[in-house]
Parts: C-alpha cells; sequence; structure tokens
C-alpha cells in the first residue's frame, strides 16, 4: 500500500515537472515537446479544463432556473435566460396573457431538467478521467 502511494505521487511529480517544461510563461501557452508520446497526449490533452467549465457553466445555469423559479410568482417579472432561450420561450408563448406563467413555468423546469441531464454526463465523463488517470499512475493496480 505504501509502495504504491510513493509510486502515484512519484508519477504525479514527474507529469507537473513535464508539463512545467513545455508550458511558456511569456506565451502562456502549452507547446508540447518533439519527443511527446500517445501517453502524453492522453495525459495532457485539455478535456478537464473544459469538463470544469462546463461543469461550472451548469451549475451557474441552475441557479439562474431556480432564481426564475422561486420568482416566477412575482406581479410583472421577467425571467433571467440566456438569448437562446429567449428565442425558444417567446416561440412557445400563447398570445393570451393568463396562460403565460404556466408555460415559462413549464419551459423552465424543462431546460432545468435538460441542463441537470448534462451536469450528471459532465461530471460522469470527469470521474471516467480521473479513473484514467488513476489506471496510468498505478499501473492499472487497484
Amino acid at each position: 500500500m505504501l509502495k504504491t502511494k510513493f509510486y502515484f505521487i512519484f508519477v504525479i511529480f514527474f507529469i507537473i515537472s513535464i508539463s512545467f517544461n513545455n508550458f511558456s510563461l511569456a506565451q502562456n501557452t502549452f507547446t508540447p515537446s518533439s519527443e511527446t508520446n500517445f501517453a502524453e497526449n492522453i495525459l495532457f490533452d485539455d478535456t478537464m479544463s473544459n469538463l470544469k467549465k462546463a461543469i461550472l457553466h451548469a451549475s451557474k445555469k441552475q441557479s439562474l432556473y431556480a432564481y426564475n423559479i422561486s420568482n416566477a410568482t412575482t406581479p410583472e417579472f421577467n425571467p433571467v435566460l440566456e438569448q437562446d432561450e429567449y428565442r425558444q420561450l417567446a416561440s412557445i408563448l400563447p398570445p393570451g396573457e393568463e396562460n403565460n406563467r404556466k408555460v415559462m413555468m413549464e419551459f423552465i423546469l424543462t431546460k432545468m431538467s435538460e441542463n441537470r441531464l448534462k451536469y450528471n454526463a459532465y461530471f460522469s465523463l470527469q470521474k471516467k478521467k480521473f479513473e484514467i488517470l488513476r489506471q496510468v499512475a498505478t499501473q492499472g493496480k487497484k
């Protein structure tokens, strides 16, 4: 067990040292060296940063939907949505004023459900990426 932890820490430090050697502070870009191989491409891709951004965006959207739902009964409340969601909502609102609140609530609840599914998918992908990195670090041993 101790040997596995030591090996894992050694691999992490090795990965960090390689990434600092290939990272240019002046240009703030990652430039792979000529010795880049398949394993380094897997380890140093931008999947984790993209997943992190997607998870944060989905979390912010969830907060926005919760805000809209909590204020839906407020008189003269206009929902706070993204531009494409405003267009979608405008296209499905009936001409009468009496049903607009109900339609808006259904729309927001549907979008909230879709967003939750996306968040769960992003989180599962991130978890799988960590699992792959753990397997690489421990050479497939548990």
